[in-house]
């Protein structure tokens, strides 16, 4: 097998100072370690042609890793070595002293390995990983020993991104009749000013290309959604209907839109094309066609230029209330495409290395383009994802409080964009439990949202964790109705009405979103939490074994097999609970043991749960579980300290 066969990874080329051998080493081992193949000096053999032996490796490597210092900033093979890494824009910088690379060298930004003493775990180590990853075009960089395979749920029971509503990654559609029925029963209703925005299709023959297609329709769909006049369905149900092959008049009708905007993209000769089509629902017929071209360097603006092309021949006006930067957009081309990369890798949510390769997308992006709002929002995102599923207390509040600074200078960048402040409110919310504080956020984002169902949908949680059962409703409906075939949002509708206390209403939105996603995490223990409200035990008991979610199947176990007398099956249960997730479960077990009246446990696992920063206490004032503690004074004192009062 050749050096360039496909399952055989490219090595790294680590340039340093022969002064700096001790450091370089260290990191070196360290690389090595993690899964990398390494290639230094010290593999030079004797004899060999030494700037040949050298230019071989240069051209072999997937990343040059330069090491800057006091020392190697005098040698010329450092720097040459650097350049070389800099033209195949590859090059990753590392100082171990503070020292300013030399002139040419100071735009990139450099990892600060001075204070890292060998921790594979350590940010700037991770950091190292992602930047490698980033420029060897990797999804999955090797993972550090140390980092958790398990997540920490909240105590909700949702998935490690549930709030976030990842688009079509959440929704997958199984018993819905189309063929001209709404999802909501009869024939529905076309709206005059329905849109939805089908997947564009890569026609580039590359399937590496994807991401592109996929994220230029995703972009062109919340440009539109800004535009008050417009109902614009979301990405999960256009996904949907366009994976059902169904004809344009039938998606029409599935999604009550009057038009349909479908579309293809292909990169060729430096050059970017799109062909979009304005399809009218009623008959199935097209009403407008159009191709754009751009230089690839342009390749951040086409979006604009197709939602405007749209709104004007819907004879709409525009509406928006200030140009794109406001809502944190960017002019740069490579800042945009890694963007569009990150995005696709995040929604993908295949694993801890694929959350890291994203990561690693959106650092760049905010490298080349600092004021790049959306990107340090979807960073914020993904560091909270990466802050849930961590093991470790202290890394996990890093991590959050990382994401709290991206979610605010994602604000700062992009005022008017309601993602960002939703952001910024979810991770004031669910990461750092500063209840008050995230008001202000979410009540921004939704002012600012009202056409976008990912931005309601999150407003509608809290809403509804903070008893603001009208607005938490009124949300939620909004978002559903922009969003009828995400089995993601039908669960949020059942929240919303489980925490208005509407029980057998909630589990009938439940069983909505098991008919859109049988698979839907969670769903059945959320069915049998309702049915232990309604008191009624054996249906919960019987729920509650269909649930694969561990940290929601094993309360709802301990409690419907104590409520119906059987207490050695319930004890079980909590065992397992415990033995399962110990501390991470902590909101959970407090939930059992109110249930089981044993209040004084209750509420020391509280307490405990709070000293951890337990995102399940964010639903501690709505919660029928802990009905039997409403009354204590610590509780309300815990309520307080939440932010709750």
């Amino acid at each position: 097998m050749s050096e360039d066969s496909e399952d055989v990874p490219r090595p790294l080329f680590f340039s340093y100072s022969h002064d700096d051998r001790a450091r370089a080493a260290a990191i070196i081992e360290a690389l090595e370690a993690a899964g990398h193949t390494v290639w230094w000096d010290d593999h030079l053999e004797g004899g060999s042609a030494y700037s040949r032996s050298i230019e071989k490796a240069l051209d072999a490597a997937s990343a040059v890793i330069v090491l800057w210092s006091e020392n190697s900033i005098q040698s010329h093979w450092v720097s040459d070595e650097a350049e070389q890494g800099r033209a195949r824009e590859c090059l990753v910088p590392l100082t171990i002293d503070g020292v300013k690379p030399p002139l040419g060298f100071r735009q990139l930004q450099i990892i600060d390995m001075d204070a890292w003493r060998g921790a594979a775990d350590a940010p700037e180590f991770v950091r190292l990983l992602r930047a490698i990853a980033t420029c060897s075009g990797a999804d999955a960089p090797p993972r550090p020993a140390s980092v958790a395979t398990h997540a920490r749920h909240s105590g909700a029971g949702l998935d490690r991104r549930t709030l976030f509503i990842a688009g079509g990654a959440m929704a997958a559609v199984g018993a819905i009749a189309f063929g001209g029925v709404s999802l909501f029963g009869g024939r529905s209703a076309l709206l005059k000013n329905g849109v939805a925005v089908l997947p564009f299709r890569n026609l580039s023959g590359d399937p590496g290309q994807d991401y592109l297609s996929i994220g230029l329709s995703s972009e062109v769909r919340s440009v539109l959604a800004r535009n008050t006049a417009l109902r614009v369905v979301a990405q999960a149900s256009s996904e949907a209907v366009k994976e059902r092959a169904l004809g344009a008049a039938e998606m029409a009708q599935a999604l009550a839109v009057s038009f349909l905007l479908d579309g293809n993209v292909r990169q060729a000769g430096g050059r970017l094309h799109v062909a979009a089509e304005l399809i009218d629902g009623r008959t199935g017929f097209s009403q407008w066609s159009q191709s754009f071209e751009r230089p690839i360097d342009e390749l951040a603006t086409i979006q604009e230029a197709i939602a405007d092309a749209v709104t004007v021949e819907l004879a709409i006006d525009r509406s928006s209330p200030g140009a794109a930067v406001h809502y944190g957009a960017t002019a740069n081309a490579a800042a945009f495409n890694d963007y569009l990369k990150g995005k696709e890798l995040y929604a993908s949510a295949l694993s801890l290395e694929s959350d890291l390769a994203s990561l690693s997308h959106f650092d760049r992006a905010i490298e080349r383009d600092p004021q790049f709002g959306a990107a340090h929002a979807a960073r914020a995102r993904t560091l909270t994802v990466l802050g849930n599923t961590s093991d470790d207390v202290v890394k996990a509040r890093l991590y959050y409080e990382a994401a709290q600074a991206a979610a605010q200078r994602a604000v700062e960048a992009g005022p008017d964009s309601a993602d960002a402040h939703s952001t910024l409110g979810y991770v004031l919310f669910q990461a750092q439990l500063r209840v008050a504080d995230a008001r202000a956020p979410y009540e921004r984002s939704y002012e600012l949202g009202r056409g976008e169902a990912t931005t309601l949908a999150r407003y509608a949680a809290y809403a509804a964790a903070t008893k603001q059962h009208d607005k938490a409703a009124r949300a939620v409906t909004a978002a559903r109705d922009l969003d009828p075939l995400n089995a993601g949002i039908h669960r949020a509708v059942g929240f919303v009405r489980y925490a208005a206390g509407n029980y057998a209403a909630s589990i009938e939105a439940v069983e909505r979103a098991l008919s859109l996603n049988p698979d839907l995490s969670d769903s059945y223990a959320r069915i049998g939490m309702a049915l232990i409200a309604l008191e009624r035990p054996e249906e919960a008991l019987a729920a509650a074994q269909k649930e694969k979610n561990g940290m929601m199947r094993y309360p709802c176990l301990a409690i419907a097999h104590h409520l119906l007398g059987d207490r050695e099956a319930a004890a079980a249960a909590m065992a397992d609970l415990i033995k399962t997730y110990g501390d991470a479960g902590l909101y959970q077990q407090a939930q059992v043991l109110s249930q089981w009246n044993q209040l004084d446990e209750a509420m020391t696992a509280l307490k405990r749960a709070y000293e951890l920063g337990d995102s399940g206490l964010t639903y501690l004032l709505m919660d029928p579980a802990i009905d039997p503690l409403r009354g204590r004074a610590d509780l309300k004192q815990l309520l307080k300290a939440l932010g709750f009062a």
